[in-house]
């Protein structure tokens, strides 16, 4: 068994996770508001697109470990970059707009 053998459907059904819940806010809107404007409708989609942002990074760092580990030909060498690749993606999407709106807040007051 190769590498991207058990990896490839695992990896698969993270973005389809993602894309599931990218689309969720358009249904939702739809069916509870009939797709009128209003504040728990922003609330709701972004936590959704939030959210949706934590399987997408799970299958970017899969592909990204069973890339580095066939060309490498390591799964240490994969491991370290999928581990990189998670922190770098975390970082970008949670970690930073967290920290960029503490400051915003901070200079505010």
């Amino acid at each position: 068994m190769t590498i991207g053998t058990y990896h490839r459907p695992v990896i698969r059904e993270k973005v389809l996770v993602f894309l599931d819940i990218m689309m969720a806010p358009a249904a939702y809107h739809r069916i509870v508001y009939a797709g009128e404007d209003s504040q728990d409708m922003h609330r709701v989609g972004s936590v959704l697109v939030t959210a949706a942002t934590i399987p997408l990074a799970l299958g970017l760092v899969g592909d990204v470990y069973v890339v580095i580990t066939k060309i490498v030909g390591s799964r240490t060498g994969g491991l370290i970059a999928g581990s990189l690749a998670l922190v770098l993606l975390i970082g970008l999407w949670h970690a930073y707009p967290l920290v960029a709106a503490y400051f915003r807040n901070r200079t505010a007051r």
